[in-house]
């Protein structure tokens, strides 16, 4: 179990000028004791979770922009060029995470491929013809 940031003071101390850059910018408590136990604990810390949590985000990117488009059935500004490069880097990073057997990645680029492979549907479907 990881101990309390506030009550560990050689983890205080250690990292004390940490802690002042990372006030200087004001960030939340939460993310300077995440970046403090990243450094300390990266030993135990397993990369494929920080690439799972980046992953989630990636994954979500564009789901706004298809509930917006199916429910507008507005596709006049979409860029085809542009999810047709996403198809493409997703299906080259999907074979890189099935090669290397990283996880997060082959899992974050199915799902954004799905993604940009549906708002290009949309984009057919919806165009004037």
């Amino acid at each position: 179990m990881l101990p309390k940031i506030g009550t560990d003071s050689l983890i205080l101390s250690r990292f004390e000028e940490d802690f002042e850059k990372i006030r200087k910018f004001e960030l939340k408590k939460a993310s300077y004791q995440l970046i403090i136990i990243l450094t300390h604990y990266q030993m135990n810390f397993n990369p494929e979770i920080l690439g799972l949590i980046a992953g989630t985000l990636s994954c979500i990117t564009f789901v706004p922009q298809i509930f917006k488009t199916w429910k507008s059935k507005s596709v006049k500004d979409i860029s085809v060029t542009s999810f047709m490069i996403v198809v493409t880097s997703t299906l080259i990073w999907l074979v890189y995470g099935i090669w290397k057997e990283l996880p997060s990645v082959i899992l974050t680029n199915v799902v954004v491929c799905i993604s940009a492979v549906i708002m290009l549907f949309l984009k057919w479907k919806y165009s004037e013809k």
